[in-house]
């Protein structure tokens, strides 16, 4: 059996943070490979060690049998990368593609229950709220008039309110039900 990818221990430390702690990977050689997890667990940091964009602070890996980090310019020759939001399949159906209402702000902080009880009756999944927004995903495009209305009846005055498409982390957290965890400087220090 031949392996396209092998890693083994990968570790990557930013700073105090443990970006990676130890992952192996076998992938077959054929065959179609998802990275899966919540948001914090390491996936950007791992494709960024495969594509030798980061270095690991210890381990090994390879890609098509060629070391990523002594024989990196090989490796590039066989990987392509593209982010997130290019791979969105435009086409889906269902909760593969959902809608999210983000940034909704009440001009009055103290009416952020009131928004997120609102919301809550439009999705399975639960609002998130950071400081005073409001964010929940939905299935349906057609729903902000009568989000409107309800926030009307109820005297709530929004200084902002949108719809947008979602990314393929909000589909995973709202298919899998895991909530966002504080972000990993991963991001940042690439």
């Amino acid at each position: 059996m031949t392996y396209s990818i092998m890693a083994e221990g990968l570790v990557k430390r930013y700073g105090d943070t443990v970006a990676l702690d130890r992952i192996d990977l076998a992938v077959r050689t054929g065959s179609v490979f998802g990275l899966l997890g919540p948001n914090g667990a390491g996936k950007t940091t791992a494709v960024r060690i495969l594509a030798t964009l980061v270095r690991p602070d210890r381990g090994h890996a390879s890609v098509c049998g060629y070391d990523v980090v002594s024989q990196a310019h090989q490796v590039r020759h066989f990987t392509g990368l593209t982010g997130q939001y290019a791979s969105v399949d435009e086409t889906l159906t269902g909760t593969e593609n959902l809608m999210l209402i983000g940034r909704v702000r009440p001009a009055n902080p103290a009416d952020v229950p009131a928004v997120v009880a609102i919301v809550a009756g439009l999705s399975l999944a639960e609002p998130e709220v950071r400081n005073t927004t409001v964010t929940v995903p939905v299935s349906q495009e057609d729903v902000l008039p009568g989000v409107m209305r309800r926030f009307e009846h109820a005297g709530i005055r929004v200084a902002e309110l949108n719809l947008r498409g979602s990314s393929l982390d909000e589909v995973f957290l709202s298919l899998t039900g895991h909530r966002t965890e504080t972000e990993v400087l991963e991001g940042s220090a690439a």
